[in-house]
């Protein structure tokens, strides 16, 4: 009975389909989630209170404590509007073993593209990434291995779908993310770089105004670098040796299946050329 009061206080009184609703509801958050209730609302406090932690270890045990209460429901968490935010934000205080761990619930095929093909998914995949790319060459011999073993994974899991990632809005972030990490160095043109960036900031912060305002504001200061400092920039990091020279061949070997019409149209794509740029950037400093 305290169950059913409590969907009421959330809904208001039930009407005659009032049994059908209640079956429902569990399933709709009132702030627009998917996610259950109870999911949002411990989410939302345990976000709170890894915002008042200092120290890394606190972060990263509270960090194993959400790792286990969401295991199995990776997916729905990520791609919701509301819990990938959350989520978001307390990977950003995972160790690189949690965000290895994390990860690995996406290895297969079909979780892979419905993680990447989403707009909030592939926002947590793409932070997630950027993460281990950022500790990657500060992990010890088993963390590294077991990089290398979730990147295989993944190669394999893009890899076979690889028309299909590149093409896809959301999904083609999630490929050059992975390159990144497996080339050790970022090789997006800042071009690609900025027009995600703005993507990404008009997709979190439509509908704010605030947030648009100091979006605006970030897009001034980004443009306010110059176009020799990029090429420094770039220059400093094409001498980086690649990190992962295997997978990085596995990656570039994928490529020819496509005929000639087909490449044709890739490297016109708005979505697909900015792979294939940044393959090439990683693959020309690759023996």
């Amino acid at each position: 009975m305290a169950k059913k009061r409590k969907h009421e206080a959330v809904t208001g009184p039930a009407d005659e389909n009032g049994m059908e609703q209640e079956a429902q509801l569990p399933k709709q958050h009132t702030s627009g989630s998917r996610v259950e209730a109870e999911t949002v609302s411990y989410l939302t406090d345990v976000s709170e209170h890894f915002a008042s932690l200092s120290s890394a270890g606190d972060k990263e045990l509270l960090m194993a404590n959400v790792l286990e209460e969401i295991q199995g429901r990776e997916l729905k968490i990520a791609a919701d509007a509301v819990t990938s935010r959350l989520l978001e934000r307390l990977l950003t205080g995972a160790s690189p073993s949690q965000l290895i761990q994390f990860l690995q619930a996406f290895t297969n095929v079909d979780m892979m593209f419905s993680l990447a093909g989403s707009a909030f998914g592939s926002h947590v995949a793409e932070k997630t990434l950027a993460g281990l790319h950022k500790q990657a060459d500060h992990l010890d011999e088993q963390q590294a291995a077991d990089l290398q073993e979730l990147l295989s994974a993944m190669v394999g899991a893009i890899g076979s779908h690889l028309y299909d990632y590149i093409m896809d809005k959301h999904a083609t972030h999630v490929a050059r993310a992975l390159l990144v990490v497996i080339a050790g160095r970022d090789v997006l043109s800042p071009v690609a770089k900025k027009k995600q960036q703005q993507q990404q900031q008009f997709e979190e912060e439509e509908g704010t105004e605030g947030a648009a305002a100091g979006s605006q504001h970030q897009k001034g200061l980004k443009s306010s670098r110059s176009s020799l400092q990029e090429k420094l920039e770039g220059n400093r990091q094409q001498q980086q040796p690649i990190r992962f020279p295997e997978l990085l061949r596995r990656c570039a070997k994928m490529l020819p299946i496509y005929d000639a019409s087909n490449m044709a149209l890739l490297g016109k794509n708005s979505y697909s050329s900015p792979f294939l740029q940044a393959m090439l950037r990683a693959a020309a400093h690759n023996e």
